[in-house]
C-alpha cells in the first residue's frame, strides 16, 4: 500500500495495471481520496496479504479510480529494511486528505505486524496528475514504551488546530498499556512535522477513531473507542480540537465491545456526529452520537431487532451488525446516510450490509434497505464465509456526481461498487475482485487469504 522510498529506508514497488486518464490540476485543495485531482473521489483498497505482480510485498495498496475505470496497484516491499525483527510488516491502514495542499489527494499508510512490535511506521504518499505517485515521505513514529507493542497502528485525518492545513493522528492498538498516547502531526503536508504525543489515561488501548468537527467551532475532534482490558469495559473517548492540536480526553461512554466508528453530519444542523458500531448481548448495536457545542449528546441507538430496520438476529448465534460503518449523502439531502456492516449475517458468515438514511433526530426506517449477494441484480451469488459488509464506504466511484456505496467481502478477495439512483441504491455497476486490480498471491506466513475488501478510512 506504500510507494517506493523513504527517509527510513522504506521501499516500495508499485505497479501501474492501467495509468488513470487524463485529470486537470485543482487549484484549491482535493478531497480526501481524489488522488488524481479530477473532482472524483477514488476507492482505496487495503491488502494486508497481498502481492503485487506475484512479488513479496506484504501488503498492497489498489486503487480504483473514480469515473475513469482505471487501475492501480501499489506494493509495499523488502520488509526487512524496516528494521522490525520479531514481526512481519504489513500494510494495515490508510486515510486520505490533501496533506499538501496542492490539488491532488494524498494518502497515509500505517504499517502492521503478524506479532506485537515496538516500532511502527507511517509512510505519506502523495497524489499527482496521474493519481497516487512515487513522491512518498516517512513520519518519524515514537517507538511504544519498553513495556508497550502492538499489532497496527490507526491513522485519523482533520485540521484540529483549525489552521487551514490537514493535520494527522495515529494511535496504536492492540497494545494494552495503561497511559497510552495518540500522536499528532500538525500541518503534516510535507513529512517534515514533529510528533507532538498526546497522553490517554485510560485502560485498554485504542480499536477505532473518528474525526470530525463535533462542536462546531471550526476544529476537527477525535473520537476514539477503546478495547476491553482485564475486566475494564471499552470505551468512547472524545479529544477536543485546540489551537495547539487536541485536548484531554473525555469518556463518553463504555461497552463490552466497540466495532468500528464514523463521523458525519447524519441529523444536518452543521455539526459531525458519531457513529459507532457496539453490542447489546449477543445482537449488534449502532449509536449515533449527536455533535453538540459541548461535545457529543446523548446517543441514540438501534439494532435489528428495531421497528423498521431490516433483517434479523440468529438468536443463539447474534450477529454483527454495526461492525463496518460508512456515512454520506445518498439521496442530496444534506444529511449524511449510513450503510451498516454486518459480515456474519446467514449461515456461517455470508453477510450484508443495511442502509439507512440520516434525518433530524439521526436516523429514519423509511427507505431502508438490506442487501446481500442474494439481492436482485448482484452478479455473484453468496456463500460461506465470503463476509460481506465486512467493510463499506461511499463515494461517487461511478462518475455520476452521485454519492455510490462500496461493499467489500474479503473473504472471496471482491469488492461491489453499488449506483445510486433517484437517492436510492441500485444494481451494482460492476464488482472487482483483487486480480482486477492487479493483486494477487499468499501471504509471506502461509495464509491463503489475501485481506482484500477493506478500505482507506
Amino acid at each position: 500500500m506504500k510507494k517506493i522510498l523513504g527517509v527510513s529506508g522504506l521501499m516500495l514497488t508499485t505497479v501501474l495495471v492501467a495509468v488513470p486518464g487524463t485529470a486537470h490540476a485543482a487549484k484549491k485543495p482535493a478531497r480526501a481520496y481524489d488522488f488524481n485531482g479530477d473532482g472524483r473521489r477514488d476507492v482505496l483498497v487495503v491488502s494486508a496479504n497481498g502481492f503485487a505482480k506475484g512479488q513479496l510485498a506484504q501488503g498492497v495498496l489498489g486503487v480504483l479510480y473514480g469515473g475513469t475505470g482505471k487501475k492501480q496497484a501499489y506494493g509495499a516491499d523488502e520488509p526487512g529494511l524496516l528494521s522490525l525483527p520479531d514481526g512481519v510488516w504489513q500494510v494495515k491502514e490508510a486515510v486520505s486528505a490533501d496533506f499538501d495542499r496542492d490539488g491532488y489527494a494524498d494518502v497515509a499508510v500505517a504499517g502492521g505486524s503478524t506479532y506485537p512490535v515496538r516500532t511502527l511506521s507511517v509512510v505519506l504518499v502523495y497524489g499527482s496528475k496521474k493519481g497516487l505517485s512515487r513522491r512518498t515521505a516517512v513520519l518519524p513514529m515514537p517507538s511504544l514504551p519498553a513495556q508497550g507493542s502492538a499489532y497496527k497502528t490507526l491513522l485519523a485525518a482533520g485540521d484540529f488546530d483549525g489552521d487551514g492545513r490537514p493535520d494527522l493522528v495515529a494511535a496504536p492498538t492492540e497494545s494494552f498499556q495503561l497511559g497510552w498516547r495518540v500522536t499528532l502531526f500538525r500541518a503534516v503536508g510535507k513529512g517534515r512535522s514533529a510528533p507532538i504525543a498526546v497522553p490517554v489515561s485510560a485502560a485498554g488501548s485504542a480499536s477505532r477513531l473518528a474525526s470530525g468537527d463535533f462542536t462546531g467551532d471550526g476544529r476537527t475532534d477525535l473520537a476514539v473507542t477503546t478495547i476491553l482490558d482485564d475486566n475494564v469495559p471499552g470505551r468512547v473517548l472524545l479529544l477536543k480540537g485546540t489551537a495547539t492540536g487536541l485536548g484531554p480526553a473525555r469518556q463518553l461512554d463504555d461497552s463490552s465491545t466497540w466495532y468500528d466508528a464514523a463521523a458525519g453530519d447524519v441529523t444536518g444542523d452543521g455539526r459531525a456526529d458519531l457513529v459507532v458500531g457496539t453490542t447489546i448481548g449477543k445482537a449488534g448495536l449502532v449509536r449515533i452520537y449527536p455533535g453538540t457545542s459541548a461535545g457529543l449528546g446523548r446517543p441514540v441507538s438501534f439494532s435489528k431487532r428495531t421497528k423498521g430496520v431490516p433483517g434479523t438476529t440468529e438468536p443463539n448465534l447474534g450477529d454483527r451488525f454495526g461492525s463496518s460503518i460508512a456515512l454520506g449523502d445518498l439521496n442530496g439531502d444534506g444529511r449524511a446516510d449510513l450503510a451498516i456492516g454486518d459480515p456474519s449475517y446467514g449461515a456461517f458468515g455470508r453477510g450484508s450490509v443495511t442502509v439507512l438514511y440520516g434525518a433530524k433526530k439521526g436516523y429514519t426506517t423509511r427507505g431502508a434497505r438490506m442487501i446481500t449477494e442474494d439481492s436482485k441484480g448482484v452478479p455473484t451469488a453468496s456463500h460461506s464465509n465470503e463476509n460481506f459488509g465486512a467493510d463499506v464506504t461511499i463515494l461517487d466511484v461511478t462518475g455520476t456526481r452521485a454519492a455510490d456505496l462500496v461493499v467489500g467481502a474479503p473473504g472471496e478477495s471482491r469488492i461491489f461498487v453499488f449506483r445510486t439512483v433517484k437517492g436510492k441504491v441500485a444494481t451494482p455497476v460492476r464488482s472487482y475482485t483483487a486480480g482486477n486490480l492487479g493483486i494477487a498471491g499468499k501471504s509471506p506466513t502461509g495464509y491463503d487469504g489475501l485481506d482484500f475488501g477493506y478500505f482507506g478510512r
